[in-house]
């Protein structure tokens, strides 16, 4: 039930330019799955072939006005795996969000920036930020600025249960083109409208973007009140200081674990803390 390889065709994209100065564009992709029962909504549903309100973009060719807004998929007569995608594009935007049924209408992509305050505790080069002693500095910050993807668009219902799994995820596939592991859902919402007669939901998808590999996983100092009595023991001893006491507050400890060590060797444990999920079900737009 996957897409196995995608190809397109050697005649795609194709253009046109309209008297009223709008233009369309098609393009056509070979896709073959791994399964004879599968259908076309394995095809379009797969994250690497365009989405609805994708901008188009093909190569060099790009149009920043342009998007997608229709997607035909049909089976070849005599390969049930192999299949044949089309995909329209047009730059009548404004026209397609005046559609009279809401859920017409292509979804709204945006782009910004959120800044917060994080802790700091090592600098661009991964050294860890200590004092002569080789102690952390307290309450040392840094404004962060990461990168905030909001997708609003109109479907006729949703699942809670669904929501709930996808909070707090991590993308495993790839997502408006990041890698896997690059993106979290940070929050999605559902408000119930009316209009034409028609019931449906205003749905906000908000994803944050990682700018780094490490941003989703905790990075700690390795350090603590306890060491190991020998390099792989599993036995700890507390940690004693010069004055022959107990130490008080945690002390930078090597890579195993085995010693205390200056600060100049001072080292880092990586933990991934979130859980990944894909997001290609969800059918998002895979471009601005």
């Amino acid at each position: 039930m996957s897409v196995i390889s995608i190809e397109e065709a050697p005649e795609s994209p194709k253009g046109r330019a309209m008297a009223d100065g709008s233009r369309a564009y098609t393009r056509i992709f070979y896709v073959t799955t791994d399964d004879d029962d599968d259908g076309p909504r394995v095809v379009l549903a797969n994250g690497n072939l365009p989405q609805p309100g994708d901008m188009y973009i093909a190569g060099n060719d790009v149009d920043t006005s342009a998007f997608a807004k229709e997607a035909d998929c049909q089976r070849h007569p005599e390969v049930k795996r192999r299949w044949t995608a089309t995909y329209m594009y047009d730059t009548k935007f404004e026209e397609s969000q005046n559609q009279p049924n809401p859920l017409d209408r292509p979804p709204e992509v945006n782009f910004s920036f959120q800044s917060f305050e994080e802790p700091l505790d090592k600098d661009k080069n991964n050294k860890a930020m200590v004092n002569a002693a080789g102690k952390p500095f307290e309450g040392v910050t840094k404004t962060r600025s990461i990168p905030v993807l909001q997708i609003t668009r109109n479907e006729v219902g949703f699942s809670m249960p669904s929501d709930i799994d996808y909070i707090d995820k991590l993308n495993s596939d790839t997502f408006f083109g990041f890698a896997p592991g690059k993106c979290k859902m940070q929050n999605i919402s559902a408000r119930r409208r009316f209009e034409n007669e028609i019931q449906y939901y205003e749905r906000t998808y908000e994803v944050t973007i990682a700018p780094t590999s490490d941003d989703w996983q905790k990075v700690l100092l390795n350090a603590g009140y306890m060491k190991r009595t020998a390099a792989g023991s599993t036995v700890l001893e507390h940690i004693i200081m010069g004055d022959k006491t107990a130490a008080s507050e945690p002390q930078l400890l090597s890579t195993g674990g085995e010693t205390v060590v200056v600060s100049t060797d001072a080292n880092y444990k990586i933990f991934d803390i979130y859980d990944e999920k894909a997001f290609a079900p969800l059918n998002l737009p895979t471009g601005i």
